[in-house]
């Protein structure tokens, strides 16, 4: 019969990342978790060890066991009653996590764990403060659009660019609405800027297009436009205004222009300014997929 050995393993630091005894809010460390499967399954017992809640005397009993659970932890024993607390563990049988992680070839960086979970919350929080009444107006005037036989004209610049071409692709096929973007026609958007210059590649564009008051006017950017940025933007929307078209945008910032003239206007919130244009353009796209998915129910 073959020797079982006994596998104890502490639990923050070692199996997760946990901030300043934030424990409802640490992340795994995945391949640690996956080592840990692999001596479970190939038989050897697995107990985890914690002193959280030690000297706080919070019971973390529970938050802990749903924790392994949702992280997919296999093992046998939790122990988190009785550890001891200590700064320093001098025992003939330990060894430190880091070693024992670079000898089984796992490697962790707690700079990028730290990354990872601080965007991802920032995320979260951008969800809790986005505006459910506004994007409820938002929907209602894509739903009159398409209801009248409108066009949907979607502008950005650079990664908004991007998702103006996703959402032409989203609206024609999942939503039966006719949709371009000036960023479709390479040709054509370059002989414009070359012609008639910057300013006015997407105005002079939304003329030929016949833009009138059925059509809607769809914007993603992160600042909104202003006297001094973005200007192809300011005058495209100007146009839409004079055509009487429905102006709609997605924009980050202060909103800038676009929210002056928007009939709806989403304003992606700012945690951290230093990813102000990161979060602005995943949550247009976010925006568009929650509007196109709410519409391919709709009809």
């Amino acid at each position: 019969m073959s020797h079982i050995t006994t596998y104890c393993f502490d639990l923050d630091g070692t199996i997760c990342n946990t901030i300043d005894k934030q424990y409802a809010n640490a992340t795994p460390y995945l391949e640690v978790v996956k080592k840990i499967n692999e001596l479970y399954d190939s038989g050897n017992k697995i107990t985890i060890f914690t002193a959280r809640g030690g000297t706080s005397k919070i019971d973390y009993h529970d938050i802990t066991m749903s924790q392994l659970t949702t992280w997919n932890v296999k093992f046998h024993e939790l122990i988190d009653k009785n550890k001891p607390h200590f700064d320093i563990l001098i025992d003939d049988k330990a060894i430190n996590a880091k070693t024992w992680r670079e000898q089984n070839n796992i490697f962790i960086d707690n700079e990028v764990n730290n990354h990872i979970r601080k965007y991802l919350n920032e995320v979260k929080v951008i969800a809790d403060l986005i505006d459910e009444t506004e994007l409820s107006r938002f929907i209602s005037y894509i739903k009159k659009c398409k209801l009248v036989s409108g066009r949907i004209f979607v502008i950005g610049v650079g990664g908004s660019a991007a998702n103006a071409s996703h959402a032409v692709n989203d609206f024609r096929k999942i939503c039966n609405i006719e949709t371009y973007s000036v960023s479709e026609n390479v040709s054509e958007l370059t002989a414009r800027i070359n012609d008639v210059g910057w300013n006015t590649c997407y105005s002079e564009w939304l003329k030929t297009s016949k833009l009138s008051p059925h059509d809607l006017l769809l914007v993603f950017s992160v600042g909104g436009g202003s006297d001094t940025t973005s200007q192809n933007l300011v005058e495209a929307m100007n146009f839409a205004k004079k055509s009487k078209s429905t102006i709609l945008s997605v924009v980050s910032r202060d909103g800038g222009y676009a929210k002056k003239l928007s009939d709806s206007c989403i304003l992606i919130p700012i945690i951290d300014d230093t990813r102000i244009t990161p979060h602005a353009e995943e949550w247009q796209g976010i925006i568009l997929h929650l509007v196109v998915n709410y519409l391919s129910y709709e009809y």
